[in-house]
């Protein structure tokens, strides 16, 4: 025994040896080849002996921006890990005071990246922030360019599609005409897939299809080989969208094989091949996709919106087939990760949370739990059931009486708000033009498009027109992009948020101010006479200004002018 593993520790001792030798011999080499080798095959795992050599040569040469590049090529390597978070830190260890063209905004850019795909989006935004600053006082392009790229995925996680649309539609227009696609291929590339992806996103197919296309056969070679997989996804997902569902269950499946080294870009791969199969009448094989979700989600917390996503469905499966005790499981897994995005993501990705009504979820728990407590023979656990339960009915009734003081308190200071206005006069409003200064719009410019959205909220014509952003700025004779940065400026929100909050201005003007404007119209009315789709709609943007529902207000109102 003791001899076998004498000879296991010396081929051990022998290997690390030579792979110290080989590093060695390898660090005589430039800092330029041994870069290029690192990037030539990015799928190859052996790739790290070049990131070796170039940090071994840095420190010997005592190079300081070479050491930077070092770490940089290691925060690469181990992308997606928190390894890869504390080699950008070490970037910025070494570059934080430098005032250099690519340190110390390369650091923070990194930083960010990695912020991203772990899902901390708060201190990634953080970290572009302070990227954007310093690359714009050192005027690197390059650097602006893939700071834009990353606050546009923000800006579609937050579901602000439209406005992420221009920005990519912007970059990759940038990189065409400054011929960047050569200089920094991979930022062409996740540009070109990012604008693709964005397409989709705004339900644009057809052009993201033949974007998406084009990223499959330029991606399609050794060197770039590392998002080519991303691109079949994003194909897939594109041919799921138009019905062509082979076509997207063969692109998605070979991503699989190729993404195996990648977990955390599985999980939204597993979503849509449920979608797919279910679509099929298949829908036994598409519930072994979302069960490995659940799985990954255990080590790979990054997973945690589709996660969320999947405990919801398979909820609803395991209450179609009527088993109780499933449904409870899955749907208290979701009910803990909705809480988490809830509470570390408000601002970012609502979307779920708009669909699936976690009050209603939290209704049907109380109900399965009620129903389980019956069937169960240990009444040690049923008596702790009802502990909790009267302490959650406790805590219910005491966050409703809050909730309703807070409520009435909001709908004095809107009454008294609109009471207010109903006095003062709008004879001098021409003549308050705001101040902006910004690096990229003229103060002329500015103020000739706030006097035109001046004239275009007197007009109401929001009330009777469906309007986009292009829609606007045309019938404005501007620019959409300007006009998007002003609404931004003065307003202080989306142009989505800015056609809601005057809608609900006027209604909240109406309501207040009008008796037989509220006799007339029910919700619903209302909804429809102020440019709404429908209620829904509605009632979240009113909801949203206000932070009461339009039925408790109208209630309300009604009480109080009797």
């Amino acid at each position: 025994m003791k001899p076998h593993f004498f000879f296991l520790f010396m081929c051990f001792a022998q290997h690390v040896c030579c792979q110290q030798t080989l590093i060695d011999s390898l660090s005589i080499e430039e800092f330029s080849v041994l870069e290029e080798k690192f990037n030539e095959n990015s799928l190859d795992s052996s790739r790290i002996k070049y990131a070796d050599a170039f940090l071994l040569k840095a420190k010997r040469n005592k190079n300081v921006i070479k050491i930077a590049d070092g770490y940089l090529l290691f925060s690469e390597y181990y992308s997606k890990t928190n390894k890869a978070i504390q080699y950008a830190d070490s970037i910025l260890f070494f570059t934080e005071n430098w005032h250099q063209k690519k340190y110390p905004a390369q650091g923070y850019i990194q930083k960010g990246i990695e912020l991203y795909y772990n899902s901390n989006h708060a201190k990634a935004l953080e970290s572009f922030i302070k990227a954007n600053a310093l690359a714009s006082k050192q005027r690197n392009n390059l650097q602006l360019i893939t700071v834009k790229h990353y606050i546009g995925l923000l800006k579609n996680i937050s579901d602000e599609r439209e406005e992420a649309l221009i920005l990519f539609k912007e970059n990759f227009k940038n990189i065409q005409q400054k011929n960047l696609q050569n200089i920094d291929r991979k930022q062409y590339l996740k540009s070109l897939y990012a604008l693709a992806d964005s397409y989709s996103k705004n339900l644009n197919f057809d052009t993201a299809r033949v974007l998406l296309k084009k990223g499959v056969i330029e991606s399609n070679n050794k060197r770039d080989g590392y998002i080519y997989p991303h691109f079949l996804v994003g194909y897939g997902i594109n041919s799921y969208h138009i019905k062509k569902y082979q076509i997207a269950l063969d692109s998605l499946h070979k991503a699989i094989i190729l993404l195996k080294n990648e977990e955390q870009s599985l999980p939204v791969i597993y979503l849509y091949l449920y979608d797919i199969y279910t679509d099929l009448n298949n829908q036994k094989t598409g519930l072994k996709y979302l069960f490995k979700i659940d799985t990954l989600y255990q080590t790979k917390s990054s997973s945690i919106y589709n996660a969320r996503e999947s405990y919801f469905l398979l909820s609803n499966y395991f209450k179609s087939i009527n088993n109780s005790r499933k449904q409870l499981e899955y749907l208290n897994k979701f009910l803990v990760t909705d809480s988490i995005i809830d509470h570390d993501f408000s601002k970012l990705n609502k979307q779920i949370t708009n669909k699936y009504e976690t009050p209603l979820l939290l209704q049907q728990k109380q109900k399965l739990i009620s129903s389980l407590k019956q069937n169960s023979k240990e009444h040690y656990r049923i008596i702790t059931l009802l502990i909790i339960l009267s302490l959650a009915f406790l805590l219910i009734i005491l966050y409703v009486l809050r909730r309703n003081y807070k409520n009435k308190e909001r709908f004095k200071t809107i009454l008294e708000y609109y009471q207010l206005k109903k006095q003062i006069t709008n004879k001098t409003r021409r003549n308050n033009v705001i101040k902006v200064t910004s690096q990229e719009l003229s103060e002329e410019l500015v103020n000739e498009i706030l006097i035109k959205l001046d004239d275009f909220e007197s007009s109401k014509s929001f009330i009777t027109k469906k309007y986009t952003l292009n829609s606007l700025s045309k019938e404005l004779k501007t620019n959409s992009t300007y006009l998007s940065k002003v609404i931004n400026i003065t307003k202080g929100m989306n142009f989505s948020n800015y056609l809601n909050n005057l809608k609900i201005e006027y209604v909240l003007d109406k309501l207040t101010n009008d008796e037989q404007f509220r006799q007339v119209y029910n919700i619903k009315g209302i909804a429809k006479k102020c440019g709404f789709s429908n209620t829904q709609s509605f009632s979240t943007a009113f909801y949203k200004k206000t932070g009461l529902h339009p039925s408790y207000f109208i209630k309300k109102l009604n009480k109080e002018t009797k």
